[in-house]
């Protein structure tokens, strides 16, 4: 069985802040992943975004190859990172609990 692994984040590319410390609404914030999900990743993450945005005031995010592109986000984006962070470990959490499931019962 081939070694799986789930994406993480490994940096982001934040719009330049104005002096109340927030980002333009039309300027994307980019999450960097150390690897591209798959397609099971993906759909996860697809189906835990809704809440996300509603909590955080988001308009779309959206993974695109190896970055979760971030726009219409209105706030703090140092919360809004953080956040990010804790959804895609979230994501990965719930993923491997879905493969563990799909293998079926283990025998000792």
């Amino acid at each position: 069985m081939p070694h799986a692994r789930f994406p993480r984040v490994v940096g982001f590319e934040v719009p330049a802040l104005d002096d109340a410390g927030s980002t333009s609404a039309s300027a994307p914030l980019v999450a960097l992943l150390d690897v591209a999900p798959t397609a099971n990743w993906t759909a996860v993450f697809d189906r835990e975004t809704p809440a996300f945005q509603r909590a955080h005031g988001i308009g779309a995010i959206t993974v695109e190859a190896d970055r979760i592109v971030v726009s219409g986000m209105v706030g703090n984006p140092r919360e809004v990172t953080r956040a990010i962070r804790d959804l895609v470990e979230r994501v990965t959490q719930i993923r491997q609990a879905e493969r563990l499931g799909e293998s079926g019962p283990h025998r000792l």
